[in-house]
């Protein structure tokens, strides 16, 4: 038997498996290759440039390495312009989570070839210095793999758009070792305000196994590490103060970037010209703010523990300064045309953010903010939960990234206050629709003109219920083999008596007639409805009751309706 042919738990929990062992695998190989080979081989042994890791340690004295840190322009440059090479001879326009978001609601292919491309590409940018984060080679990798297994062990195409997300929520989660807020962010990360419900169920599977895998061979500890200090309620109105803030930082970052990747394509034709300017501009930038370099949670976490900045400004003008810093080297790295993600960036824009705020905050009450560290901590989630239109993954990667529940009611009130500054903005994801209506991977489920011009009649009624002399036990077994959670109840004279519903009587005797807990039918419709109407009805059930003459002629099941509706949209388009 093909899994594609199983019910759906059993096919996503085979599916869900296979999808997380190779996504372990590939996300060791981007952590190994970015970190080990780029990073250490070449910009920290042959330039003699290092970069922070949380939990490792680290000191750089800014002016001694000052000489060091004038080589920058170039070597960002060059990491840029090879990017850009290495993607154009894969034939990889394109590297990122909006990638995965477009092949996943227009149900476009990602080519095997991407895989490596964006993998390679990308750490050769965040290795030696650009300024993107693993997670957008991470999730275009993670969707082109779920859609090469399915097509392997001869999926459904709608398997494949199912894996597509699967595989972009669950690398992320990976990558970050946050695998709930994965299997959450495969379902959010769709869209800007909606969740796709059936990609929660196989992520959870694919983020969990491949989250064994990678922290196997590079740790099970948080990002982070663990925040232990205990949650103080007088702060409350401080994080309401910051979550504002952030807000305005989570409608800046999505503006300068695009804008600044506007300037670039229309300054510069030439790819390669492009490639190099905008490398040199974040290697200029990174002269002045060598934090701004790579993905940046080594320096959020560096900085958060030791007080410390190595720039050539001090402490609290250092902090003031990086979270625009880090927004342009961004825009430019990532604008230039080299591959990379803006998950990571934006987030560690937060965290700066939350930094220079908590700083503010411990001068002015010294004696109520004694630490930043939590201010970093709800600004990460503030700011990018809005930017990326994620809120409820994010809070969820935040609080696994830094291993306690401690801030949560910090982070949900900081995170409300953002949304009243920037709940309008366009966000970083281009290719995010507003919700599954608008999406094209449900077209048939929420086009409705067409729905108002087919007719009841046109669509497959069938003939189920159970009879007022039917047992409870009949009622159950019935509604269990058709999924439904009620059903009509009719005599031999097709007179409707009401419906049953499951909820009232899974705790019956099973000997018990069902007319006993006859309910009164409210809605129905009638051969001549539109299927809009049986649609309109359907608010507490997956089928609608089809009455002529108050008679009843049978129901009208979710399932007709939209393979009624696609049959009538495929001879409308032959027409055309």
């Amino acid at each position: 038997m093909k899994i594609s042919n199983l019910p759906y738990y059993e096919k996503w929990f085979i599916y869900g498996i296979i999808i997380g062992v190779i996504i372990g695998i590939a996300d060791l190989s981007l952590y190994y290759l970015n970190i080990f080979v780029i990073e250490h081989m070449i910009l920290r042994n042959i330039i003699g440039v290092s970069l922070p890791h949380p939990g490792q340690s680290f000191y750089m004295n800014y002016w001694a390495s000052f000489k060091k840190l004038l080589f920058l322009p170039l070597v960002i440059g060059v990491a840029t312009f090879l990017s850009v090479i290495i993607a154009l001879f894969m034939k990889t326009k394109e590297v990122g989570s909006d990638v995965a978001i477009r092949a996943f609601h227009r149900g476009l292919r990602i080519r095997f070839i991407e895989i490596p491309a964006s993998i390679l590409s990308s750490s050769i940018t965040i290795g030696l210095g650009g300024s993107a984060g693993r997670e957008g080679p991470a999730s275009h990798s993670g969707a082109g793999i779920g859609q090469t297994i399915i097509d392997l062990l001869g999926g459904t195409p709608e398997d494949r758009r199912i894996a597509t997300a699967v595989g972009m929520g669950s690398a992320i989660g990976v990558i970050f070792k946050t695998p709930f807020a994965g299997s959450l962010l495969a379902a959010e990360l769709l869209y800007k305000r909606d969740l796709e419900p059936n990609v929660i169920y196989p992520s959870l599977i694919s983020s969990s196994i491949g989250y064994v895998i990678f922290s196997s061979i590079t740790g099970f500890s948080p990002i982070f590490g663990t925040y232990s200090l205990p949650f103080n309620p007088e702060r409350l109105p401080l994080y309401v103060l910051l979550g504002l803030i952030a807000g305005g930082m989570a409608i800046l970052y999505p503006y300068l970037m695009f804008e600044t990747k506007k300037f670039l394509d229309l300054r510069f034709k030439n790819i390669i010209e492009k490639a190099l300017v905008g490398g040199i501009i974040a290697g200029l930038i990174a002269i002045f703010f060598p934090e701004v370099m790579g993905e940046g949670y080594g320096w959020l976490w560096y900085i958060s523990n030791f007080n410390a900045v190595p720039s050539m400004f001090p402490l609290i003008i250092a902090l003031f300064l990086l979270p625009l810093a880090k927004i342009i080297a961004t825009s430019f790295t990532i604008g230039s045309g080299a591959k990379g993600g803006v998950f990571a960036p934006g987030i560690v824009i937060g965290g700066y953010t939350g930094l220079a705020v908590g700083y503010a905050f411990h001068l002015l009450f010294p004696s109520l903010v004694t630490t930043p560290m939590p201010f970093m901590i709800v600004g990460m989630l503030s700011t990018f939960g809005i930017a990326g239109s994620v809120p409820i993954s994010v809070t969820m990667m935040v609080v696994e990234m830094t291993g306690g529940l401690q801030l949560l009611p910090a982070e949900m009130a900081a995170l409300a206050s953002a949304y009243l500054v920037a709940r309008n903005s366009r966000g970083i994801f281009n290719e995010q629709p507003l919700n599954r209506q608008e999406s094209p991977a449900h077209a048939y489920e929420f086009s409705m003109p067409l729905l108002t011009k087919i007719k009841v009649s046109d669509a497959k009624i069938l003939k189920i219920f159970v009879k007022p002399t039917d047992n409870i036990k009949k009622a159950i077994d019935l509604m269990n083999s058709l999924n439904l959670f009620s059903l009509p109840i009719v005599d031999e004279l097709n007179n409707l008596h009401g419906i049953v519903r499951l909820t009232d009587i899974i705790k019956a005797k099973e000997d018990e007639l069902v007319i006993k807990y006859s309910l009164p039918a409210s809605t129905y419709v009638r051969p001549n409805s539109s299927l809009y109407d049986a649609f309109d009805v359907m608010k507490s059930s997956r089928y609608a009751i089809v009455m002529e003459n108050k008679k009843f002629l049978g129901i009208l099941l979710l399932d007709d309706i939209v393979k009624t509706y696609k049959e009538f949209l495929d001879k409308n388009n032959k027409i055309e």
